[in-house]
């Protein structure tokens, strides 16, 4: 639980870093960087939403859900949302990094960073969206709530 807690507060201060850096040097406002704190951002949800509940659920009687009814609805739901948005993220730094590496005189005009903060954007709606899909398809929100 000692680990846990740990790993909660240093990755909170580390993934707060991140935005706070890259917002306050403009030399580091690039594509890059803010798919790199859309990332930061998805990982400061899953300390904050993902790990609390993990502590909590370690140290309650099995099969029981202390949280009340909306947080465990929420919690799965940010969980995959989580996920799904970190990998369409990764997706996008990799067709970025595709451009600037094998097609560089598109990448100046592809790479921009109001595309990057579209694609951010847009990855974190269609996360939701297939999370909210999956969530009804294989009903997986089944804790005794």
């Amino acid at each position: 639980m000692v680990l846990c807690i740990l790993i909660l507060c240093l990755g909170v201060i580390g993934n707060i870093m991140v935005p706070i850096v890259i917002l306050k040097t403009k030399d580091m406002r690039n594509s890059t960087n803010i798919f790199l704190t859309n990332l930061s951002i998805a990982d400061l949800l899953v300390l904050l939403v993902c790990t609390p509940t993990v502590l909590v659920e370690v140290n309650t009687p099995p099969e029981t859900w202390v949280l009340g009814q909306e947080m465990c609805k929420a919690v799965p739901f940010v969980e995959l949302t989580v996920a799904h948005a970190s990998v369409l993220t990764i997706l996008a730094i990799s067709f970025e990094r595709y451009y600037a590496i094998c097609e560089p005189l598109k990448a100046g005009y592809v790479c921009t960073k109001a595309r990057a903060i579209l694609i951010c954007i847009t990855a974190w709606i269609v996360a939701a969206l297939f999370t909210r899909h999956y969530s009804e398809w294989r009903e997986i929100i089944r804790l005794n709530c």
